[in-house]
């Protein structure tokens, strides 16, 4: 286990164990976990993402994770982790702190996430991935005007994906288009003319709009 560097337990099933004794994880120089759909609350009071210091991938997706349960992750994480998907999870301020001091992260999913008591944009000024994010989902989260205008400061973002239900499409259309991206994703809202007029911007621009 001490040379792993790769785990995968998607759409697992963990049974709860009774009268958990300490756990000596010795596989601490994993590289990528991937946890997708398994339901991992029966091994949350092991501390597993505390002891990864050297973690680089991690799909914490459709796993039913409680909100701050990203503040078990190493400190020691913060100059290695580049990808982080939390797809379905329920975030607080607490997991947006951690997230915020991630430096090199390059793609974040968090579609289909619930911020609770907070917002995309709590990631705050002192977020330290500014210049290293490339690829952020946010597809079927709740958008504010405010998390769109912090969306502005990731100054190498390639690649968005965002639900724009209930936004401004008139201000969201200029807005999409001054960002400089390579690819733009989106629900379709066929009944809504600026969304069209939307789509032949991005067209124009050469953006990848599917």
């Amino acid at each position: 286990m001490k040379n792993l560097i790769q785990l995968s337990l998607k759409f697992c099933t963990i049974e709860s164990i009774i009268n958990p004794q300490p756990l000596d994880f010795s596989a601490r120089n994993i590289k990528s976990l991937n946890i997708y759909d398994t339901n991992w609350n029966n091994l949350q009071y092991f501390d597993i993402l505390g002891k990864l210091d050297n973690i680089e991938f991690l799909d914490i997706s459709l796993c039913g994770l409680s909100a701050s349960y990203l503040k078990n992750l190493s400190p020691g994480c913060n100059l290695k982790l580049k990808s982080v998907s939390c797809e379905s999870g329920i975030l607080d301020i607490d997991d947006l702190n951690i997230i915020g001091k991630l430096e090199i992260i390059e793609e974040l999913n968090l579609s289909n996430c619930v911020f609770h008591n907070s917002g995309f944009f709590k990631l705050g000024e002192n977020c330290k991935f500014f210049n290293s994010l490339k690829n952020l989902d946010l597809m079927f989260v709740d958008i504010s005007i405010e998390d769109l205008n912090f969306i502005r400061k990731f100054k190498n973002l390639k690649n968005l994906s965002l639900t724009l239900s209930g936004l401004d499409l008139l201000y969201v259309k200029s807005y999409i288009v001054s960002l400089h991206l390579n690819q733009f994703i989106t629900n379709i809202i066929t009944y809504d003319e600026n969304f069209k007029s939307l789509l032949e911007n991005l067209n124009e621009m050469n953006i990848n709009n599917g």
